[in-house]
């Protein structure tokens, strides 16, 4: 009789499980086991794309992707290929989210052949992963690098000051093998937020940028310092230039890019005068 009373709950039950079931598949969270090793194409074609990309969060794939391809060489490997095929390179900028948001935010400075290649969320060491397939291999005239603002808040953990630096060092070098001349970007500062929320960010975002502007000059690479434009005396992100204390909005972009246009001239002077 119990079993009775309760099978309309059941089959209610047993339909609902089958009806997430097939969404499940439809979304791909039962997908087949993904390529090990060396092989042809490691890039899911579906999570190359803004529409994949939200599907893989949604369905907790993100994560897994993200352990395929830590260093997100996937998220630009098709457009590298393509925009190779459509001509010379003057610039390419990589980072993390303050490079990767400059695009839609000055649309105008990509509308030529200056290339974007930020990847929000970055820390050095993915950086410094992709720098060869991401910005040399594009063979461009100039490497605009910026990066440290999501080592010193640990998105993926705990890190060392000197592993930041020899990061950066590594990058400097292969863009120096490549003879190609680089220009270094200051950490942009941020407002006090749940983000960077320690009291020591703000000094530590000083220290990096003392070192990145001393490192510049050691090696005769251009040294972008948009954290004097951006800052109040207190060492914060100006409101006006934010939203949500870490990113920039459009009056910040437009307060830097005189700072990246006059880098991109020392770089370029720079390469001219080293010719043989």
């Amino acid at each position: 009789m119990a079993l009775a009373r309760n099978r309309p709950a059941m089959i209610l039950a047993l339909l609902l499980a089958g009806s997430l079931a097939l969404l499940a598949m439809r979304l791909g969270m039962f997908e087949a086991k993904p390529p090990a090793g060396v092989v042809a194409d490691p890039c899911p074609q579906a999570e190359q794309t803004q529409f994949g990309l939200a599907i893989a969060i949604i369905t907790g794939r993100a994560s897994r992707q993200q352990m395929r391809d830590w260093g997100g060489l996937c998220a630009y490997a098709p457009g590298n290929a393509e925009r190779l095929a459509r001509g010379p390179v003057d610039m390419v900028m990589i980072g993390d989210s303050i490079t990767a948001n400059w695009q839609a935010a000055d649309p105008e400075l990509f509308a030529g052949p200056v290339v974007n290649r930020g990847i929000s969320g970055q820390m050095s060491p993915q950086v410094l992963l992709r720098f060869y397939q991401d910005a040399v291999a594009l063979r461009p005239r100039t490497i605009h690098l910026m990066i440290g603002i999501n080592d010193l808040a640990g998105f993926f953990g705990p890190t060392t000051s000197e592993n930041v630096r020899n990061n950066i060092r590594a990058m400097a070098d292969i863009a120096k093998a490549n003879r190609i001349p680089l220009i270094i970007a200051s950490t942009t500062p941020v407002r006090q937020t749940d983000v960077l929320p320690r009291q020591d960010a703000f000094k530590q975002i000083v220290e990096l940028n003392t070192w990145l502007g001393a490192f510049a000059a050691e090696r005769g690479i251009v040294f972008a310092n948009y954290h004097a434009a951006l800052s109040e005396p207190s060492g914060e992100l100006q409101s006006r230039f934010t939203s949500d204390g870490v990113h920039l909005n459009k009056a910040g972009y437009a307060a830097m890019r005189p700072i990246l246009d006059s880098a991109l001239q020392q770089a370029r002077k720079a390469a001219v005068e080293t010719l043989p």
